[in-house]
Formats: C-alpha cells, sequence, structure tokens
C-alpha cells in the first residue's frame, strides 16, 4: 500500500533525525496524520512505521525498533540496509572526522566494556593523512554525541543504538572476534553481563536481563544452565555475590568481552 503524505512527512523527519525515542514516533505520527487529515488509530504508530518501510525497502532503507543499551527504551532507528563502507553511511562528515569516529570505535570495543574515556578520545593519534587539534576533536565528538552516532555520561564514551544499527555490517566484519550479539534480542550487545562459566558465550544485555529473569530467583544461563550470577531486584540487576548493581552509571564494571 502506497504511503500517504503523512507517512511521506514522518519519513521526511526520520531522514532528517536519523533516531527517534517511541514518545517521539507517538507524537510524529498524531501530528502527522492531524496535518493531512489521515485518519489516526491511537497507539497505531508501529503499523504506521511499518507502512513506511513497505514503501523505503526497495531503496534499501529500513526503521528499525531496538532497546537502548543504558535504559533499555525503545527507539527508532533509519538505517541503510545494504553493507557499506562507514565513510557511505556518515556521509555528513568529513575524511578526518571519520577518521577520528573510526578510531573512537576501536577504543570502545579494545576496551572491552563497552566505553572509552573522553580523555582518551582526545588524545588518539589518528593515522596519516589525517590529523586534527585536541580542540578540533572536541568539536567532531560534540558533533557525533548531538546526532546521536555517540552518547556521554561522566566522561565516558559509548555508541548509541543509531551507531549499533547502522553500523552492524561494519562492525561484524571489522571486529569478528569482538561483536557479540545477544542470546536474547540477537543485536550487538556491548554493555551486559556474561555467563559465569568460562566456556559458555552467552552474553546479555542488561536490560535483556532484567527482562529474561526477572521474578526468577533461582534462574540459570539460557546457553548451558549454569546459575546466572546476576539477580533481579526492584527492577534492577545485582550481583549476587557482591550485592551491586551491574548496570549502575559505571558500567565499566561489567565484565570483559571474552577473547
Amino acid at each position: 500500500m502506497a504511503m500517504t503524505d503523512a507517512h511521506r512527512l514522518s519519513l521526511q523527519s526520520f531522514m532528517t533525525k536519523g533516531v527517534m525515542s517511541c514518545e517521539e514516533v507517538i507524537r510524529l505520527h498524531a501530528h502527522a496524520c492531524a496535518e493531512f487529515q489521515v485518519y489516526h488509530v491511537e497507539n497505531g504508530h508501529d503499523e504506521f512505521v511499518k507502512r513506511i518501510n513497505r514503501n523505503i525497502q526497495p531503496f534499501s532503507m529500513e526503521i528499525r525498533v531496538a532497546k537502548d543499551e543504558d535504559d533499555g527504551n525503545q527507539v527508532y532507528v533509519l538505517v541503510r540496509t545494504e553493507e557499506s563502507e562507514i565513510c557511505k553511511l556518515i556521509s555528513d562528515y568529513q575524511a578526518n572526522e571519520l577518521a577520528l569516529f573510526q578510531k573512537i570505535i576501536d577504543l570502545i570495543i579494545e576496551n572491552g566494556t563497552g566505553m572509552a574515556s573522553s580523555t582518551d578520545v582526545l588524545n588518539v593519534v589518528l593515522p596519516q593523512p589525517h590529523k586534527l587539534l585536541k580542540i578540533d576533536k572536541q568539536i567532531v565528538l560534540d558533533k557525533l554525541v548531538a546526532e546521536k552516532w555517540l552518547k556521554e555520561n561522566q566522561g565516558q564514551i559509548s555508541l548509541t543504538t543509531r551507531s549499533i544499527l547502522e553500523l552492524k555490517h561494519y562492525l561484524r566484519e571489522h571486529f569478528p572476534d569482538d561483536v557479540i550479539v545477544c542470546n536474547l534480542c540477537d543485536n550487538i550487545v556491548f554493555k551486559g553481563n556474561n555467563c559465569s562459566n568460562i566456556n559458555c558465550s552467552v552474553r546479555l544485555h542488561f536490560h535483556c536481563s532484567r527482562d529474561m529473569f526477572h521474578g526468577r530467583p533461582n534462574a540459570v544461563c539460557p546457553g548451558c544452565a549454569t546459575k546466572w550470577p546476576y539477580v533481579v531486584e526492584n527492577g534492577m540487576e545485582v550481583d549476587s555475590e557482591q550485592g551491586t548493581s551491574s548496570s549502575s552509571s559505571s558500567s565499566i564494571t561489567s565484565k570483559k568481552r571474552k577473547r
């Protein structure tokens, strides 16, 4: 079924922003329908998005839905579905800016915690012939954060849901031994928990672990049936031995990725 003007307006908004929260999509759906006098179905935003997807699929685009690694909130991201180099995926950046972004990704993955410090980012050495002063690196970093390719929290830089979905092929191709998918949602996971069995490869997002084990005091790993080392208390995942939150704001305490 073809798109209406309401769908076209919404697609234009996605092409401008790239990523939206669930609340933003609900508001956009209502606004677009009102603007063009299209019948508005309460909570019909997902079907609305599906019609957009059916029409943009021939152009190798799709609006995908995933949960934010930090808070588990649902987000909608417009992505390119064809495999491509990072320079084609993020075409609004200069070559030296993309070189910095690639080095930031390297730092995040090499760190094994899903994050890199802003200090390390500003001190990173770019490959020749790319050059950026520290003040220029800060400008690029601020731009990447503002456009929701990266997020910054207490001096720690991490990839956003937009980056993880949009750069999925790039990440899997360039970091095949480091990029792991969550065993529940099948999306790439940078911030999460490993099974305590060193011979088991199961890894879950913090929010996926909470969803899976909520109300299950004797939870076991879905892969090897080893006792899961974290329990859910009052909606938070807590290390059953240390009594500390595994998804606190300083999530650099999460276990290092197996290699």
